[in-house]
């Protein structure tokens, strides 16, 4: 028989006789014919857009309006077993009846934007339609009563297919928020094929690289072939979900498959070609891998690929490399791999990006199949970066890494021999351990942030200089993490800058290896108590007078307070209210209270690491 084919723009129909010439059949006054349905007689009815007309058209070519609908699309048409058509439309998402006198009734008026596929279930006497807005694939009877067979997890159902043991296979593209845990898995971009077997239980089958599947139909060996858009492809799917890309198609769409004259063919848009597909096998072909990225320049080594060849099947492997995402013509040649046992040496110059290409050949009685392959390849090294180096203050008392490079525990015998231990607070959030306790003020903790772009593995070595001089001092070496605490007292008070020097070493052989380092800011060690001078307390009524001066010769103060006879603390400010240097004098006078007299004052300065000083005087 004869294939007809509706195309856009022109609104026209093609006829396609079995030798593949084609010839204008009909030319109707619509934009787009958007769906084709033959019936019995061999008539074509054409479904149109924008203005919702479906057209008739006898085999001669003959052809009239067959109705006028009040809709903007015709997007789907099929004959029942009774010879009526059914129409799904859009973009109200109503599905019509029409006798062939083409009187026309709504049997359902859908919450779908647009009913985009119509498939008739001879079995169960119904029609199964795919619906856009809502994503739902639903069932309908003779009657208009509906049943939602599933409700997609993306907003769009576009192709249904009906197989021979009652299963039905359906996509589900576009963009709504995905329902369906295993589909949220998945980049919603990309078009999902769903299983409805026979029983109504609904399984997530495969998911494609396309952001729609427009076309689906069933081989003889129970295979079923997928048409992909953007990009066009054409998949097999076995009925284990494995895939093969039969081709990757030059245009953008592949819209539509037919069986045809023991064949199938298939239509693509973006451009419009009319393809056909024989039952014989092709004696050679080739498949182009897409762009493997190395993330940097690389040499490469060797190509490996696993699968069969038998009889007069063969593959050869050539491959081609360069420094852009997409070929251009920068790339080198194609350079052929020397076959030596399913692989060799690639010969392609070291670059950033690898393609390879598979050519096939067989004949009809076998062919090669190929699985897998693997290329080996070699980053050129470069030196790890070591981006910020930070030193905790010394009123950040805490310590950070691994519990057995903290200090030895703090302890102290009692008298009737019991031991008593102190340990740092506790820990915040799963995080460092606070450190309450006096013991830990000298504890420093440095942490810095590396990168190495090849991936490899970092250790790092931690050095020391102080202010004024020209050797390092190394604090530790190899270390596993990016932080480091020690015990300050090791040096002695003044300014210094730690420098962190990261080593790739571990992943590239000497003479390959590369170190990258930082040096951070200054920042003091200070572990010596302020000192209080001309401390003194004078009574003056029911006031006493206070006066003391306190120094320290690395950190400025921070703070003061006073306690008579070591009961509250009470914190005083410096004569000039501020803290804000290394020396400070106090003046202050206090109002005795109560009738017991105190006799002994209490005074305490602390620095900016926390370090304290304390005296008392007798109160005259």
């Amino acid at each position: 028989g004869n294939l007809y084919v509706g195309t856009g723009d022109q609104g026209r129909i093609y006829k396609i006789d079995s030798s593949g010439k084609s010839s204008l059949f009909f030319d109707t006054v619509e934009l787009d014919v958007v769906s084709l349905a033959v019936d019995k007689d061999g008539n074509v009815y054409a479904g149109t857009s924008p203005d919702g007309m479906i057209y008739v058209i006898k085999p001669s070519g003959e052809g009239k309006p067959f109705t006028d609908t009040p809709e903007n699309y015709i997007w789907s048409m099929v004959f029942d077993d009774r010879g009526d058509l059914y129409a799904g439309t859009g973009e109200k998402g109503r599905v019509y009846r029409f006798d062939r006198s083409g009187n026309a009734e709504v049997i359902y008026d859908s919450q779908e934007t647009n009913i985009l596929s119509l498939v008739w279930d001879d079995a169960n006497e119904r029609l199964i339609l795919g619906g856009d807005g809502n994503g739902l694939l639903m069932a309908l009877d003779r009657d208009g009563d509906a049943q939602v067979i599933y409700d997609s997890p993306r907003d769009e159902v576009g192709a249904v297919f009906l197989a021979k043991d009652g299963a039905i296979y359906f996509s589900s593209a576009g963009d709504r928020d995905s329902k369906d845990p295993d589909a949220k898995k998945k980049d919603k971009k990309k078009a999902l094929l769903y299983r409805v077997d026979p029983g109504g239980a609904v399984e997530l089958f495969w998911a494609s690289d396309a952001e729609f599947i427009f076309a689906l139909v069933m081989r003889e060996n129970g295979n079923l072939l997928v048409g992909t858009g953007s990009p066009g492809t054409l998949v097999e799917l076995t009925p284990d979900g494995e895939s093969t890309i039969w081709k990757e198609l030059a245009e953008s769409q592949l819209l539509k498959f037919h069986a045809w004259a023991g064949d199938f063919v298939f239509g693509t848009g973006n451009q419009g070609h009319v393809y056909r597909v024989g039952p014989d096998r092709a004696s050679e072909g080739e498949y182009t891998s897409e762009t493997m990225d190395a993330a940097n320049v690389a040499r490469w080594g060797n190509l490996r690929w696993w699968g069969e060849t038998e009889g007069k099947a063969d593959v050869v492997f050539e491959t081609r490399s360069g420094n852009t995402e997409e070929p251009d013509d920068t790339w080198s040649e194609w350079e052929e791999i020397r076959d030596e046992d399913r692989g060799g040496k690639v010969r392609s110059p070291a670059a950033r990006f690898l393609q390879w290409k598979a050519k096939l050949t067989g004949d009809d009685e076998s062919g090669p199949q190929v699985e897998r392959v693997r290329v080996a390849y070699k980053e050129h090294n470069l030196a790890p970066r070591v981006h910020s180096v930070t030193v905790s203050g010394a009123d950040e008392t805490y310590y950070e890494g691994p519990s057995d490079q903290r200090p030895e525990t703090l302890h102290q015998v009692l008298p009737d021999g019991t031991r008593v231990e102190y340990y740092p607070a506790r820990y915040r959030n799963g995080g460092p351990a606070v450190a309450d306790d006096l013991w830990t003020n000298s504890i420093r903790t440095a942490r810095w942030e590396a990168t190495d772009a090849n991936g490899d593995l970092l250790h790092y070595d931690v050095y020391c200089r102080a202010a004024g001089e020209s050797s390092w001092l190394l604090l530790d070496e190899d270390l596993d993490l990016p932080y480091y605490s020690w015990d300050s007292r090791k040096l002695t008070d003044g300014d210094y800058r730690l420098r962190i020097v990261a080593k790739d070493r571990e992943q590239n052989p000497e003479g390959t290896a590369l170190t990258g380092e930082r040096i951070g800011e200054p920042f003091t060690v200070d572990n010596t108590p302020p000192v209080i001078d001309g401390l003194s307390a004078a009574r003056d009524g029911d006031r006493i007078r206070v006066e003391a001066g306190g120094e320290d010769r690395t950190s400025p103060l921070r703070r003061a307070a006073y306690s008579f006879d070591a009961q509250t603390w009470n914190a005083v400010e410096p004569v000039d209210a501020i803290f804000d240097s290394w020396e400070e004098e106090f003046a202050f006078e206090v109002r005795e209270t109560g009738s017991m007299k105190s006799s002994v004052l209490f005074f305490r300065v602390s620095d900016e690491a926390g370090n304290v000083a304390r005296g008392k005087v007798s109160i005259r």
